[in-house]
């Protein structure tokens, strides 16, 4: 299946602890989409990148878990009712399923990051995390 191939590419090619290369820009963006070259050029490293995204997850998972810890933050309802715990919940399975046990990173899982992280702004930004 074409679409497998494609996906188990861009797998393997964001598993690459290096900056991007000039091949690496034919390989993605064949046609030189300046969508696809400029989102290479800010990542630089997709590798480092996901590094800082799973950081940046497990920062935010510890200041959920230090809130729950907090008597204050006891009664605190979000967005659709939706509990503190609920939320360390669901911050805490991406955090999981993003970096697999072999170290490497399930990039299928960033447009859920993306999702949760839009989510939180919008909804939830109100506990400055």
């Amino acid at each position: 299946n074409c679409q497998q191939k494609v996906k188990a590419r861009l797998h393997e090619i964001m598993q690459t602890d290096r900056d991007f290369a000039e091949d690496d820009n034919e390989k993605l963006a064949p046609t030189g989409s300046s969508s696809v070259l400029n989102s290479m050029a800010f990542i630089q490293n997709p590798v480092k990148t996901c590094d800082l995204v799973f950081s940046l997850i497990q920062k935010l998972t510890s200041q959920i878990q230090k809130m729950l810890e907090d008597p204050k933050s006891a009664d605190l309802q979000l967005y659709h009712s939706e509990s503190l715990e609920l939320m360390l919940q669901r911050w805490s399975k991406l955090e999981r399923d993003f970096r697999m046990k072999n170290g490497h990173y399930d990039i299928s899982k960033i447009p859920d990051i993306y999702d949760c992280v839009k989510y939180d702004v919008q909804h939830n930004s109100t506990l400055k995390l």
